[in-house]
């Protein structure tokens, strides 16, 4: 309201636009009668909605402003002449069904009579020159029950709920009620009044559980209501009989995606791509999508029930290409992951696959019993996403389900059970790991893939070496390395590099560490994994650090740590901020050091990573140490040493645990858990991580 009466005194030409049901009609009466003390010949409201002859425009403004007709004059002209030293404004309310005629009416309007101003309020803009937009968005959701703070939306409903039901108290109780009711319904001032004229008969819970079929509860008996504004359905029926057929079919088209949608997506899909881009347009225009910035890339998407109403008006059958195309487009941008060679690219696909991952969901879903393995392959595509993100339980239970599915070839079969062990490794579930790699070894070699058996090969090799057999992880990560290189797979033969050069620097092997990293110095140039290039980096990192170059060493896993963090990559920056931790404290720099160690516990406890938390814990050990802090010292040592027996955990790492133990043992201090009961490691976690420079 503010916004429109501060708009009238600059412009003399205001359209009011938005989506059915958001309160247009109701801005435009509250208008009218506040401009009334205004403008010297007053404020005219005039309705549209019932007019379908564009001929009958300026009649029905002429009839509203009491101008009688004069046979000999048309009704424009004569229009033109009454108003032409008026000092007034005239309101045409619901006018997108009569778009052209009355644009050209306020055109000549405000061309012959310099005292007129016009509102006119519509799905869309008039576009003339001149014409001052102002979109009205739904109501804000953004109160606080619990703090007495009801937002716009809550305070609507109780208004309207209380008219109906006197005794509804709005309380702190009942105002968290409607608060999720309105959020269901998006803030749309229509939907709400709806559902609190269902008050009268209704519980707020009968009502909130009943919003799962809007368009059945929202309507209204009340006789003063227009016919469209009776139920939400014909509400939303009034703006898709105004579309033409061809936006018709692209709103239904693009109704599929979840979640929101780019141009390219809508391109995929819809049955006419090389209109995409102005039919697009023609529904922003029309305020049935809106427009958020998504990264680089904008993204469209429909309220809830507008898309609830397209979905519930065509359902998809099996013959419909529509969700084949769907499908299509979700397994195209998945498999896009291997163009992408630089952390910036990769990061975007990362990105991207964030925000689609809604549609990677539904297009699983109708895949799965439909196309099992195509599905699959999806699946195995999105295993990289999930991991990098730390989303392992969602990976596995696709995995899962995708496994359980009849029909899968054998090659497929071999890549999501080989994916399956490196995720259930993730989960320190080594036994299940075993079996797993097992399973898809032998499921590659029935589908004859020798890229596949070194894949699985390699896989069994990262569960020897995190169980400690290190002489079968060697051998299996060599003889993956032959396999890779029999395919000439340079960015596979990197990684068995790159695994096979842990083990020396693990080893104390040193020259042999740094002999394998100048052999990925020869295929790095070729490669695309831009997580194996921080990988490398970081090793070139630590073994800077075992050599005691500390600078040199900071500069390596900073750079590892930037790549990553552009990825998107979570558990890999916590692993290497632990170890900047270590390089920071051993150069005297520890408040940097507890800094690094934080920010590394806060996102292992996010990801929940066992192998993360407890060298954190032994981070906070060394720094608590330092900083003559013992009682936390030996607290943090107690739950590193308790998670370490819990999860089998036996690779050293960098710190001089034994040293620290000593040392707290010889200024008396007991390595117990302190103000935390053993098994309230979380908690003592969450502490830690809060500790600040």
């Amino acid at each position: 309201m503010a916004e429109v009466s501060s708009a009238l005194g600059a412009h003399r030409l205001i359209a009011v636009v938005g989506p059915g049901g958001v309160g247009k009609t109701r801005l435009a009466i509250e208008l009218a009668r506040a401009m009334l003390p205004t403008f010297r010949d007053g404020a005219w409201f005039v309705e549209l909605a019932g007019i379908s002859d564009s001929a009958l425009v300026a009649q029905t403004v002429a009839d509203a402003l009491g101008i009688r007709e004069d046979p000999n004059v048309s009704v424009s002209e004569q229009l033109l002449h009454s108003l032409a030293h008026k000092q007034l404004l005239v309101v045409l309310d619901n006018s997108e069904h009569l778009l052209s005629d009355v644009a050209t009416l306020a055109l000549r309007l405000l061309q012959a009579c310099p005292g007129v101003r016009v509102v006119v309020t519509s799905r869309e803009p008039l576009h003339l020159d001149g014409e001052r937009i102002v979109r009205l968005l739904p109501l804000e959701l953004d109160g606080d029950p619990s703090s007495g703070m009801q937002s716009e939306g809550v305070r609507l409903f109780f208004d309207r709920a209380q008219a109906v039901r006197p005794d509804l108290i709005s309380d702190d109780g009942h105002a968290r009620q409607v608060a999720r009711i309105c959020e269901r319904l998006e803030g749309i001032p229509l939907a709400i009044e709806l559902a609190a004229a269902r008050a009268a008969t209704l519980s707020l819970a009968q009502i909130e559980e009943r919003l799962a079929d809007r368009f059945a509860i929202l309507i209204s008996h009340d006789p003063t209501r227009s016919e469209r504004q009776r139920t939400l359905r014909a509400t939303i029926d009034w703006s898709f009989r105004l579309l033409e057929p061809a936006e018709r079919r692209f709103a239904r088209d693009v109704a599929i995606f979840t979640g929101g949608f780019t141009l390219e997506a809508a391109e995929a899909v819809c049955a006419d791509p090389v209109r995409a881009v102005d039919l697009l347009e023609s529904l922003v225009d029309k305020s049935l999508l809106s427009v958020q910035r998504a990264g680089a890339r904008h993204r469209y998407t429909f309220f809830d029930t507008v898309q609830r109403y397209l979905i519930a008006e065509v359902p998809a059958g099996d013959s419909d290409p529509l969700p084949a195309r769907h499908f299509s487009y979700c397994t195209a941008l998945a498999g896009r992951q291997g163009e992408r060679s630089t952390a910036e690219q990769h990061g975007d696909w990362i990105e991207l696959i964030g925000y689609e991952i809604n549609n990677m969901r539904s297009a699983l879903e109708w895949a799965l019993p439909l196309r099992p393995n195509d599905a699959g392959r999806l699946v195995a595509d999105l295993c990289r996403y999930w991991q990098i993100r730390g989303h392992v339980k969602e990976g596995s239970a696709w995995l899962g389900r995708v496994l359980s599915s009849a029909g899968l070839e054998s090659g497929v079969r071999g890549a999501l059970l080989r994916r399956s062990a490196t995720f259930a490794a993730i989960r320190n579930d080594f036994r299940t790991a075993r079996t797993l790699c097992a399973e898809a070894t032998t499921a590659f070699e029935i589908a004859g893939d020798r890229g596949g058996v070194a894949e699985a090969m390699f896989t069994l090799a990262i569960i020897d070496q995190s169980t400690g057999d290190i002489p079968a992880a060697t051998d299996h990560y060599l003889a993956a390395l032959s396999g890779f290189r029999a395919m000439d797979n340079v960015d596979a033969q990197l990684r068995a590099v790159f695994n096979l050069a842990l083990i020396a620097q693990s080893n104390d092997d040193l020259g042999w560490a740094e002999a394998l990293l100048e052999q990925s110095a020869e295929l790095e140039p070729r490669s695309t994994d831009v997580h194996l290039g921080a990988d490398l980096t970081r090793l070139r990192g630590y073994l800077d650090l075992r050599r005691g170059r500390l600078p040199e060493a900071a500069v390596s896993y900073e750079r590892s740590l930037a790549v990553k963090r552009a990825i998107g990559s979570r558990f890999d920056s916590a692993e290497i901020l632990n170890d900047l931790a270590t390089v920071y404290f051993r150069n005297g720099d520890v408040d940097r050091a507890l800094t690094a160690a934080s920010e590394s516990m806060r996102i292992a406890l996010e990801l929940d990573a066992p192998l993360l938390i407890i060298v954190g814990f032994e981070a906070f050990a060394e720094i608590a140490l330092a900083r003559g802090r013992h009682a936390d010292a030996a607290q943090c040592l107690a739950f590193a040493g308790e998670l370490r027996d819990r999860h089998d955990y036996r690779h050293a790492g960098d710190r001089d645990m034994p040293w620290i133990a000593g040392e707290l043992e010889r200024l008396s201090w007991e390595k117990t858990p302190g103000d935390f009961p053993p098994d309230d490691w979380r908690n003592a976690a969450q502490k830690f991580s809060r500790w600040e420079a």
